[in-house]
């Protein structure tokens, strides 16, 4: 009946549109790839999408938070949905019991769940490169962690507001711009600062240039990239260049650096002292700035935003600055200065507005489905038990939008957080703004 409908139907349309080309390969190949696409579509009207990973798959690295909304609603009620993601079984859970044990148990590893993600990020792996620690995560995060010391950050505070401070005297001071862009272009600054060197973060016209080429990483990252990383696509292509671009530009700074007369306390000269190669420290780099930059900068414009919004927390907000300016700082400082002269402490035990307005925002925009595997033995969560092997996804808007969590969950509230009412601390893990 198939090839009925193909001579009938397809066949003519194709002669017809190449009855002008000589080459009788190139029309059998023309026929054979139609036929090919009817009988996929065949094969799809006949069997339900949910029986195929790579449509469930597609759905869950392109829309995530609907997916597994959807799975739980067909679900009739059940705290656990199953579904296949590339030839691996993930289970979603959901509710106290089940947030609590996907952030508490040890059996549930954090770096074997990442691996399923990427696609995103800059891989060297694109360009034949390959560093002697690649994909270990734990390595990963013990030396981001070392870029965010107490003792480092208050170092490097003058240089960070100087660094805002140049980019925000940029913008004029009136006319209107794209927030987005312009907070964006900051917070990459600062990660440059935190995570490279000074001769590159000092270099405006290398940090934009980094910058353009995340960016072109970000559009052309997809579910296809995904899916179908061995795929030569225009987008794969894209990528692959940026990549390069990126890792020629880092390179240069990095044997700038370990040829520099002078070791300083700059990320690169401290991984520099480890005993590093250069492809290890690039790698890293290009973790920490996809990882400090997008969460970053998402933060902190909607921060914004909701301070646009709401006058009266902005009024609130602005207030409480200005009385933490107003007692150890020297007036006759320009306000970049004056602000990199309070010490850490005081910005975390002065500012409860400000942080409430950052805890809310976070509560309303942060309501991702991290994933974990089970890397040990059966786990048994309630009456449900998820094997080993199995991915585990937590939906966070399940407590973050949760109306017996929060009051009026969908409406922004800073008070949710003060002394008495303290919303946050209604069950195991009810806020997860800045993770667990």
């Amino acid at each position: 009946m198939r090839s009925s409908v193909y001579e009938r139907l397809v066949l003519p349309v194709i002669n017809r549109m190449f009855v002008t080309l000589q080459s009788e390969e190139l029309v059998e190949s023309l026929r054979a790839a139609v036929l090919f696409l009817c009988l996929l579509t065949s094969i799809v009207y006949l069997v339900p999408l949910s029986r195929f990973s790579i449509f469930n798959a597609w759905d869950f690295f392109e829309k995530r938070y609907d997916f597994i909304l959807r799975h739980f609603r067909q679900s009739a009620g059940n705290r656990l949905v199953e579904f296949g993601i590339l030839g691996h079984k993930v289970v979603a859970v959901r509710g106290e019991e089940a947030r609590k044990a996907f952030f508490s148990e040890r059996s549930l590893d954090f770096t074997e769940g990442y691996r399923i993600l990427r696609g995103g990020a800059p891989e060297l792996e694109d360009l034949d490169i390959r560093s002697e620690n690649r994909g270990d995560m734990t390595w990963f995060s013990k030396h981001a962690l070392q870029l965010l010391t107490k003792d480092r950050l208050t170092a490097l505070l003058p240089d960070l507001y100087n660094d805002i401070n140049a980019r925000m005297v940029g913008w004029g001071h009136e006319g209107q711009v794209d927030l987005f862009d312009k907070i964006f272009s900051i917070v990459f600054q600062m990660t440059i600062r935190l995570a490279s060197c000074r001769e590159l973060s000092e270099d405006e016209q290398a940090v934009d240039s980094v910058r353009v080429d995340f960016d072109q990483l970000e559009r052309n990252s997809n579910a296809t990239s995904l899916l179908l990383p061995w795929l030569p696509s225009p987008s794969k292509k894209r990528k692959t260049a940026a990549t390069k671009r990126l890792f020629d530009l880092l390179n240069k700074f990095v044997e700038l650096r370990r040829h520099a007369d002078v070791p300083s306390s700059d990320a690169i000269d401290v991984m520099l002292g480890h005993g590093y190669s250069n492809e290890l420290i690039i790698e890293f780099l290009l973790g920490v700035i996809t990882a400090g930059q997008a969460n970053t900068g998402m933060i902190s414009c909607w921060t914004i935003l909701y301070l646009g919004i709401y006058p009266e927390w902005r009024q609130k907000a602005k207030s409480e600055i200005l009385s933490l300016l107003s007692k150890d700082t020297d007036a006759a400082l320009p306000m970049h200065a004056r602000l990199a002269s309070i010490a850490l402490s005081e910005w975390e035990s002065s500012l409860p507005v400000v942080d409430s307005v950052i805890r809310e925002v976070l509560r309303l925009i942060v309501s991702g489905a991290p994933l974990r595997r089970n890397v040990d033995t059966d786990l048994k969560i309630g009456a449900d038990v998820v094997p080993k092997g199995a991915f585990l996804t937590y939906l966070i808007a399940d407590v973050h939008m949760d109306p017996e969590v929060y009051t009026d969950p969908e409406v922004f509230d800073p008070t949710r957080y003060a002394q008495g009412r303290q919303e946050d601390k209604r069950g195991a893990f009810a806020f997860l703004g800045w993770g667990a």
